[in-house]
């Protein structure tokens, strides 16, 4: 039987893999490489959404995406939730176990959107962990 592998998953460590929804990639207006590491959220369990955004952050931390699709650029971690009350309770669990800040400011690589307005305005319907609007290009 042949052992089917996701396209996504990238090894961290021998014993550790992610596999986000989505990496992407792109070259901008200006030539700069952008990367993306997507995982859409369905459902309400904080827990594993939690423990996913900090193996991720992870494998973002230890250059494994970027190494993988060899682009020297750290990815941008987006995560578009489908309840707001779940992507609230994320937001809180992730500041209070302080991961996203342990990983020298991997903070500033984390977003969060609403699935439904990001895909209303791809680019701009971001925010950070802390609330703040930001736009990922």
């Amino acid at each position: 039987m042949l052992k089917s592998t996701s396209k996504t998953k990238v090894d961290v460590s021998e014993q550790v893999s992610v596999t986000p929804d989505a990496i992407f990639g792109f070259e901008d207006e200006a030539g700069a490489q952008r990367l993306f590491v997507l995982e859409v959220t369905n459902g309400r369990d904080t827990g594993r959404t939690t423990r996913q955004i900090k193996n991720n952050l992870v494998a973002i931390y230890k250059g494994k995406v970027s190494e993988k699709y060899n682009i020297k650029k750290t990815p941008l971690l987006l995560v578009a939730f489908e309840h707001e009350a779940h992507r609230d309770g994320v937001k809180k669990a992730v500041m209070q176990e302080g991961f996203a800040t342990t990983f020298q400011g991997l903070e500033k690589y984390l977003f969060f959107a609403m699935q439904q307005q990001a895909s209303h305005d791809w680019a701009r319907n971001w925010e950070t962990i802390e609330g703040q609007p930001a736009a990922i290009f």
